[in-house]
């Protein structure tokens, strides 16, 4: 049996749906976001944490993706600034043995761990899956050098019997564990002694000592870990004005007379009343 023809109205229509139909079955171009790519409208790029990382120097660094739907693709981590490729999978590809990626079989997190994260691992990093165009998520770390600083002056004089109180600041992020120790001539203080608090961008620690006794005299240490000490000096007085303050001369020392200048006023003072 011959096909029979299509009008031609009728036929211009069918052709114009099928092309239609095929240009709606084309996924969108790759973007940053994770939309779909490559056909497979199921796979995506999601963010499991920050985009944006602060981490200190010393401590270890976690840049967290979420790939949905994966299936047998491959997942690499990339440095942006040099284009090499840190991880694929679970295997890693760097010298650097700092690098690593952690994933459980079955999750969707994929964690590149930069441990002992230094200054020089600033930079944006990438979370790639091999579709064609690349699906990818543009991670920015930050990394910056913690200290502490206790505030005042580096040498204090305290009244026996005061409140004594010492704040110091760390200039570390609270996304980072942070385990603060105060000590007194080395020798660490106990923890009910202080209370820590954490902020977006600091972490500040107040020891409070009551009832300040001579044996609370000494070096006091902010030691928060992987980030550098501050120290400050007291002294627990039992004067109103210590000589030290008096003279305002830190360390106690006194301001002394030179015997020549003492001779010479003597001499005037002796020649005047003559």
């Amino acid at each position: 049996m011959m096909a029979r023809c299509l009008p031609r109205p009728t036929l211009l229509f069918v052709v114009c749906l099928n092309v239609l139909l095929h240009k709606a079955s084309v996924a969108e171009p790759v973007s940053s976001y994770g939309q779909p790519s490559s056909g497979d409208a199921l796979l995506r790029l999601t963010y499991g944490g920050p985009a944006n990382v602060t981490a200190s120097v010393g401590q270890t660094a976690k840049l967290l993706c979420q790939i949905h739907d994966l299936g047998d693709r491959a997942v690499s981590w990339i440095r942006k600034r040099d284009l090499h490729i840190l991880t694929t999978d679970i295997f890693t590809y760097t010298s650097d043995a700092r690098f690593q990626v952690a994933h459980l079989e079955g999750s969707t997190n994929w964690t590149l761990l930069v441990k002992y994260a230094q200054v020089r691992d600033n930079g944006i990093y990438e979370c790639q899956v091999n579709t064609s165009p690349k699906l990818s998520l543009a991670f920015n770390l930050h990394v910056v050098e913690s200290f502490a600083r206790i505030q005042g002056p580096r040498r204090v004089y305290a009244k026996f019997d005061s409140v004594l109180r010492l704040t110091c600041v760390v200039n570390m992020p609270k996304n980072n564990e942070v385990n603060l120790t105060w000590l007194l001539d080395g020798r660490p203080l106990s923890k009910e002694r202080w209370v820590t608090e954490t902020s977006d961008e600091y972490v500040t620690s107040r020891l409070v000592i009551r009832g300040a006794r001579g044996r609370d005299s000494g070096t006091y240490t902010c030691a928060p870990d992987r980030a550098a000490h501050a120290h400050v000096h007291v002294h627990v007085i039992s004067g109103e004005h210590p000589a030290a303050m008096q003279h305002g001369v830190a360390g106690g020392q006194q301001i002394k007379t030179p015997v020549f200048y003492v001779m010479f006023t003597c001499y005037v003072i002796v020649a005047c009343s003559r």
